[in-house]
């Protein structure tokens, strides 16, 4: 029997937070700057979290966030566990070779992201891993996306996130970029 002990933490999960509510461009930025600290905490330790999703981020009443789960797929030896089936959050290595990395937890982030501002998932949802692949391989249309903040240099760096080309080396780029989208405001 194997399960994880963790500190209490005052909040609720991002998923209860993204339904139905608007999330200011303050907060959005403030959050994904903790959730990029704690990813490269994470990184700088050899270790990588393989199932960032909404349910694993814990957000108290000042957007200050807790990153759950980390660890669950460094001791399935990297391998993601695909808990009920959840695949959605999922980038396409972890889908065909079921490898995590740095670059994984990237694409998670971009797609927590995006589900933060769009009030949906980029690829939608399958069971079948390889019908997701599809759904990434279609790519999204931006061009039929509109933000309910409108603030383009944010959606840019979720779709960094989730290139499959143009990708970012390091934490450090992400945050970078992400206090320009505050220095601009």
């Amino acid at each position: 029997l194997y399960y994880i002990v963790t500190e209490y933490y005052e909040g609720i999960n991002l998923s209860n937070l993204i339904v139905g509510n608007y999330i200011h461009l303050e907060a959005m930025v403030n959050m994904s700057t903790q959730i990029v600290k704690g990813l490269e905490a994470l990184h700088n330790n050899h270790s990588y979290h393989g199932d960032l999703t909404p349910n694993n981020i814990i957000v108290d009443e000042n957007y200050n966030i807790k990153i759950f789960g980390c660890g669950v797929t460094k001791a399935n030896k990297g391998v993601n566990i695909r808990v009920c089936g959840e695949i959605k959050y999922l980038c396409p290595h972890q889908l065909c070779v079921n490898y995590t990395d740095k670059e994984s937890d990237y694409f998670s982030l971009g797609l927590v992201l995006f589900e933060s501002i769009f009030k949906r998932l980029p690829f939608g949802e399958s069971e079948k891993e390889e019908e997701m692949l599809k759904f990434i391989d279609k790519g999204i249309d931006f061009n039929k996306l509109k933000a309910i903040n409108g603030n383009y240099k944010l959606i840019n760096i979720i779709k960094k996130l989730l290139s499959r080309i143009d990708k970012y080396e390091n934490a450090q780029e992400i945050i970078l970029e992400l206090s320009d989208v505050m220095y601009d405001k």
